[in-house]
């Protein structure tokens, strides 16, 4: 894998988000394929600043390119959703990641435990 990821890095250290975004946008005009490493990193920008849905939506555009999250890519979601309150979606992912076992059952429980912990009574992560 290219490792072009390193400006993104770069820029989001040095709180340039909107050089690192349109960087990242840019990418493919090059003949450059983002990769998981891509996405996590801007994911991890998106977590910083507090957007939620920007972090959602680029998760979902990994999916699209037929990328499939890593432990990072599932942590990074997992805690927006937690900050965010988007329980079900965290439920979503781990029941698509159990599904196509991107991760191992113990993981799975780990996160599922985690879901439990941070969210509001009543709410059942296990279902």
């Amino acid at each position: 894998a290219q490792r072009l990821w390193y400006p993104y890095l770069i820029y989001l250290q040095a709180n340039k988000f909107s050089y690192a975004e349109a960087m990242f946008n840019k990418i493919e005009s090059y003949g450059i394929e983002p990769d998981t490493i891509s996405y996590n990193i801007m994911m991890g920008g998106y977590l910083a600043a507090e957007d939620w849905g920007a972090l959602l939506k680029l998760m979902n555009n990994l999916q699209k390119e037929g990328l499939d999250p890593d432990s990072v890519t599932i942590g990074l979601v997992i805690k927006a959703c937690e900050l965010g309150g988007k329980w079900e979606y965290a439920n979503r992912l781990l029941r698509n990641v159990q599904t196509r076992q991107l991760l191992g059952p113990e993981e799975i429980s780990e996160w599922r435990i985690r879901i439990a912990m941070a969210s509001p009574a009543g709410y059942d992560p296990f279902l």
